[in-house]
């Protein structure tokens, strides 16, 4: 019989050496991670089956995002291999973070094809400079939330013309929580917030966004583009986890 976590055990906050706070963060990390695989798998076992005539053709296949729960889209970094003193490191490494979720209209092939061409055509987005808060103001503002308006509630569903890195996944859809986290364009990493939702401490999240330096993002990108953000070093040694 499988052992019952303690929840103070999972508590790292007042753990002051970095290896055993390292060991506890990345113990969550797996144990959302894990969480999530489960619950995709039971979706997929309740959606619909594909009828042929929607199905893509097999020359399109390689095109096409498969959105499935092995490990083929990983957005994260190891936490090994987190970026040096002067570095910093992209969240997005090839994919876009989609194992294990199963959007709203995950039957509908052509949406995923729609995105993708949408992803890889030239933005229209000006290369100028767009801080975090920009990025995440704009993010906010695509989906219609409100920065002065807190609330805990469960995501709404979006329309297809919402990029797919901003749609809700099933665990927003089902779980009350802090709307802000909405604003990520990493559908992992929100519903790893939303699973740990207990043990982070948001104030402490918040302080070392503003005041230690976190992200960038690449001008000329979108702010919903994965492909766009990159996370800091002293962000990432803190809250690395919560990408993983």
């Amino acid at each position: 019989m499988a052992r019952r976590s303690n929840q103070r055990d999972d508590d790292w906050h007042n753990v002051t050496d970095a290896r055993k706070r390292k060991q506890i963060q990345d113990r969550l990390a797996q144990r959302a991670r894990r969480k999530r695989l489960r619950e995709a798998k039971d979706i997929a076992k309740q959606a619909p089956r594909q009828p042929e005539t929607q199905r893509m053709p097999d020359t399109q296949a390689d095109k096409s995002v498969t959105v499935s729960t092995n490990e083929s889209y990983q957005i994260a970094h190891d936490t090994d291999s987190l970026p040096t003193e002067s570095s910093s490191i992209p969240l997005y490494r090839g994919d876009l973070g989609l194992a294990g979720w199963i959007p709203a209209n995950h039957g509908n092939a052509l949406f995923f094809e729609a995105f993708m061409s949408t992803v890889w055509s030239p933005t229209t987005q000006p290369a100028i400079p767009i801080t975090v808060f920009s990025a995440l103001y704009i993010n906010g503002k695509m989906l219609g939330l409100s920065c002065s308006k807190q609330e805990s509630r469960r995501s709404l569903p979006t329309m297809d013309d919402i990029p797919l890195p901003l749609q809700p996944t099933m665990l927003q859809l089902t779980t009350i929580h802090n709307i802000q986290i909405d604003r990520w364009p990493f559908p992992r990493m929100r519903d790893t917030m939303i699973s740990m939702s207990s043990i982070i401490d948001d104030e402490q999240f918040l302080e070392d966004l503003i005041t230690t330096p976190s992200f960038t993002i690449t001008p000329g990108h979108a702010t919903w583009d994965p492909r766009a953000w990159k996370i800091q070093k002293p962000f990432a040694d803190k809250w690395g986890y919560l990408f993983i």
